[in-house]
C-alpha cells in the first residue's frame, strides 16, 4: 500500500518540509519501504548515501563474512575489520565514524555549569559506596525515594560545606530541566499536529528515536508515516529489538501486543534499539509495580528507574 499524494502533500505544507521516500536498514544495504519521512537533520540513511565507494564495498564485505556469525560487540569487529584494510579506506572509516558521532550528538548537551567541583565528586562518590551497602529494596521493587533521602541526610551531616554548591547546582539543574521540558513540548505538539491532521486515514505517524528525561536520541524530530493501520509495523519496518537483552523483534512486537490489551498502547518513537510509547490507561499500586518489573525483565537498562507511570510515558532501550 503507498501513500496518497495528498497526505504527503499536506504533511509537507504543515511541517514546511518537503517529505522524502524512507528506506530501513538491512545488514546488506538500504531497502525502500511505502513510508516518508520528514526531518531537517541529517539521517543515517542520509549519510550512507555520502559513503565512497571503496568505503562501502568494504562495508559490503564485512556484513557478508557477518552472515553466519553471532555479533556479541559489532562495533569492536567492525574496527578490527577496517584496521587490516588499505590507508584510504581507514581514513574515511574513521572519516564516516567522525560524522556519525557528530550526527548522534543529543540536541541539548549538558551545560559546563552543571559540572560539579573535583571536592563534590569525590564527596559523591563516597556517599554512593556508603549507600551500596545498604538495601533500598520493598518486596523486589528498588525504592527510589528512601534512597534519595538517605543520600541527601548523608552529604548535609559529611559536607556541610557543600551545600551551598548543591543548592546551587540544583537551582541550576531545575532551569535546565525547564528548557528541555518547554523543547521537549514543541516536538510533541508537531507530532500531534500531524496525528490530528491524518485523524481517521490509514497512517500512522511516529519519530525515529526517543526521547527519556530530557535526552533525545538521534533522529528525534524526524516523523515518519506508514501507510498501515497497525501501529506494531512501526516496530518492523524499524526493526526494534534487544540485542543485548537478547529479545526479538517477534518476541517485543508480542509483548507490547498483550501491553495493548491490557493498558492500551501508542507508539510515539522507535528506532533499531529504542522504543518509545504511552500507556492510555495508567496502571497503579501493585499493577504498576507488576508492570514494572515486567519491564525490567525485557529491558534491563531501566536498571533502578522508579516504576512509576505518572505520565504514561515508558522508554526501552537496548545496546
Amino acid at each position: 500500500m503507498k501513500l496518497d499524494s495528498t497526505i504527503i502533500n499536506q504533511v509537507n505544507h504543515i511541517l514546511e518540509i518537503t517529505g522524502q521516500p524512507y528506506q530501513k536498514y538491512e545488514p546488506m544495504g538500504w531497502v525502500e519501504t511505502d513510508c516518508y519521512k520528514w526531518g531537517n537533520r541529517t539521517s543515517l540513511q542520509d549519510l550512507s548515501k555520502s559513503i565512497p565507494p571503496k568505503l562501502k564495498e568494504a562495508f559490503q564485505r564485512f556484513y557478508s563474512s557477518m552472515q553466519h556469525k553471532i555479533e556479541s560487540d559489532p562495533q569492536k569487529m567492525l574496527d578490527e575489520f577496517f584496521a587490516k584494510e588499505p590507508v584510504d579506506t581507514q581514513t574515511a572509516y574513521a572519516n564516516y565514524l567522525k560524522l556519525q558521532k557528530d550526527m548522534t550528538e543529543t540536541t541539548l548537551p549538558t551545560p559546563p555549569d552543571l559540572t560539579p567541583s573535583l571536592q563534590l565528586q569525590q564527596a559523591s562518590e563516597r556517599v554512593l559506596k556508603l549507600l551500596s551497602q545498604e538495601n533500598f529494596r520493598i518486596n523486589g521493587t528498588f525504592d527510589m525515594e528512601a534512597y534519595l533521602q538517605q543520600s541527601d541526610e548523608l552529604m548535609n551531616a559529611e559536607y556541610p560545606e557543600l551545600q551551598e554548591e548543591r543548592r546551587m547546582l540544583s537551582q541550576k539543574l531545575f532551569d535546565y530541566q525547564q528548557q528541555i521540558q518547554s523543547k521537549s513540548y514543541q516536538k510533541k505538539v508537531t507530532l500531534e499536529k500531524v496525528r490530528k491532521l491524518l485523524d481517521g486515514k490509514m497512517v500512522v505517524a511516529y519519530r525515529t528515536g526517543i526521547e527519556w528525561e530530557g535526552t533525545s536520541s538521534a533522529e528525534y524530530e524526524t516523523i515518519v508515516l506508514v501507510p498501515s493501520e497497525d501501529q506494531f509495523d512501526v516496530l518492523r519496518i524499524e526493526q526494534t529489538q534487544g540485542n543485548n537483552h537478547p529479545l526479538s523483534n517477534e518476541e517485543l512486537i508480542l509483548f507490547l501486543e498483550q501491553l495493548d490489551q491490557k493498558y492500551g498502547v501508542d507508539i510515539t518513537g522507535a528506532t533499531r534499539d529504542g522504543l518509545e510509547f504511552y500507556l492510555k490507561n495508567i496502571p497503579q499500586g501493585e499493577d504498576a509495580r507488576s508492570l514494572g518489573q515486567e519491564l525490567l525483565s525485557i529491558c534491563p537498562d531501566l536498571g533502578e528507574a522508579s516504576v512509576n507511570f505518572p505520565t504514561g510515558k515508558v522508554c526501552l532501550w537496548w545496546d
